[in-house]
């Protein structure tokens, strides 16, 4: 049996005391009725809560909110509707393709590994090499792309 497929909150699951599901199983807050500005009000209020409760709004699991605006607020992943979230969040607790059982399944081993860790310092890690990353990436395609030139040239030259 599967045991983190997408589930629905409410309001009230974030108020006094977190639902004790916040932050194990990816969930969804549907927020289509409110306005942008009341949108961002509730989402300031739910991101200190999740503060104050050590809990990441998208690691391990994300909350997913659906609302009519999107990237309301930058904690949050935002959707339109419920069919734009993750197909492997969206099975049958029964049955589910193999590949996609196989997903969740890792994603709960990891998900039992970073509820140890100090999140916000290991994203800002994170951020950090993917910044390298990208500049590796990006000074690779340059050589590969003066490699090309360099042949071309060369071979010009010898015929």
């Amino acid at each position: 049996m599967i045991d983190h497929i997408l589930t629905e909150v409410f309001l009230s699951d974030f108020e006094t005391q977190l639902n004790p599901i916040i932050g194990k199983a990816p969930l969804f807050l549907s927020l289509l009725d409110n306005d942008q500005m009341e949108t961002f009000s509730i989402l300031e209020q739910i991101s200190c809560s999740l503060a104050k409760s050590n809990v990441h709004p998208v690691i391990p699991y994300p909350i997913y909110i659906l609302s009519e605006f999107n990237n309301v607020h930058p904690s949050f992943v935002t959707h339109k509707c419920l069919e734009d979230i993750p197909d492997y969040f969206l099975q049958n607790k029964e049955k589910g393709e193999e590949n996609k059982i196989q997903t969740l399944n890792n994603i709960k081993n990891i998900t039992y590994k970073l509820n140890n860790l100090n999140i916000e310092s290991k994203l800002s890690m994170i951020k950090t090499k993917l910044k390298r990353t990208k500049k590796l990436h990006h000074l690779t395609n340059e050589f590969l792309t003066l490699k090309m030139i360099h042949q071309k040239i060369t071979r010009n030259h010898n015929e």
